[in-house]
């Protein structure tokens, strides 16, 4: 099994305090990052983790402990 998959994730909850300047970026942003980066960034590993989800996300990124979070939101559609 050499290689990562990048699109398996647990889809247990998991609860994490952000840091106090933790802002939410646009799925844009981490697309360009992981454009310029590539297959084993991180930013393409929440773009996976993103989708794997098939729900609503938001993206959050702390300067001061240089970290991306991937918060899988609740689809309150149904």
């Amino acid at each position: 099994m050499g290689e990562k998959d990048l699109g398996v994730f647990d889809r247990s909850a998991m609860l994490m305090k952000l840091p106090p300047d933790a802002k939410v970026i646009s799925r844009e942003k981490v697309e360009q990052v992981a454009a310029i980066l590539g297959e084993e960034s991180i930013a393409m590993q929440a773009l996976a983790r993103a989708r794997a989800h098939g729900g609503p996300v938001r993206f959050w990124y702390s300067n001061s402990e240089s970290m991306l979070w991937v918060e899988l939101t609740e689809d309150e559609r149904h």
